[in-house]
């Protein structure tokens, strides 16, 4: 991999401080007084569905352009089947979800996570716009543990978790909110193909309390967010020491808005991954040979 990007610790107030400096950039109006519309007709590899847009962050994101093809929906559809059943943890508003309503068809199912109720009441109003029938939406934060824990969320629906470090501004307030584990909220009789994981700088603990759904091998996007760790390179190897067993081939992504998908192969180089301050790292289980072959290879890069 190239290019490395220092990556560097921020507090939940400068995550949001970077989220007004984005909106003024883009001239977007603030969250309050947000005049909530349907953007139709969204596009994704070979689905269409419509959106409600209820924020400027939400304008920003799923109506700056007809098309929402980037590297991370290409390779996640790339991935997908009919039938499959996906969890999409950290849903915000139900994009991804309403995609992979459509792409699994009427056998296969999709669980949102999204732990903002606010987000999780506009899931349901994609899904009602979209007629999804097949997916569910959990008004959780997922974690390690079942209970009350508190979130810095912003005037525009974004949340972190809100350290003793958090300081509140205009723009955010600290709400407490249900935290819940994969493990329990999935049923035992249910095998979990795919996993979309976004939660925001949590991705550790929901992967702790996720490590039965993870030992069924699904298909995994990864979104980390180094930028939010207090530790990266120590973060990372617990997470990928939970994987390893597993036996996955990695892709990186090291930016969601730029470069390529690397093939990261067997053995990710936890000190490189550490140095990008957003990156996804896209896993596949291999099998039977693919999976003795991969293992002989001491890293692609």
């Amino acid at each position: 991999m190239s290019n490395a990007k220092e990556s560097s610790v921020l507090g939940p107030a400068a995550v949001f401080q970077l989220i007004d400096e984005l909106r003024e950039e883009m001239a977007l109006p603030g969250g309050s007084g947000f005049q909530s519309y349907v953007a139709r007709n969204r596009k994704m590899g070979p689905h269409t569905y419509d959106l409600w847009i209820t924020d400027p962050v939400a304008e920003a994101w799923y109506n700056g352009s007809e098309r929402h093809d980037t590297r991370e929906t290409s390779w996640c559809l790339a991935h997908i089947r009919e039938g499959m059943k996906i969890a999409d943890c950290g849903a915000h508003h139900g994009c991804f979800t309403v995609v992979f309503s459509k792409a699994v068809g009427p056998t296969g199912g999709v669980w949102a996570w999204e732990a903002l109720p606010k987000n999780a009441a506009v899931i349901e109003k994609n899904l009602t716009l979209n007629q999804c029938t097949n997916a569910i939406v959990r008004p959780f934060a997922l974690g390690n543990e079942r209970k009350r824990m508190p979130l810095l969320a912003s005037d525009s629906g974004n949340t972190v978790l809100a350290r003793q470090d958090a300081q509140e501004t205009d723009e955010t307030d600290t709400i407490e909110v249900e935290c819940v584990r994969l493990d329990e909220e999935v049923a035992r009789d249910i095998r979990v193909d795919f996993i979309k994981i976004d939660v925001e700088g949590s991705d550790l603990q929901m992967m702790r309390g996720a490590q039965r759904v993870l030992s069924q091998r699904p298909i995994i996007d990864l979104e980390i967010h180094n930028f939010l760790y207090q530790d990266p390179r120590a973060t990372l190897s617990e997470m990928f020491g939970m994987l390893a067993p597993l036996q996955y081939v990695y892709s990186v992504l090291p930016s969601p808005d730029d470069g390529a998908v690397q093939p990261a192969g067997w053995n990710i180089d936890l000190s490189e991954l550490a140095s990008y301050y957003n990156p996804h790292v896209f896993c596949l289980p291999v099998w039977g040979q693919t999976a003795q072959s991969a293992g002989k290879r001491r890293r692609w890069w």
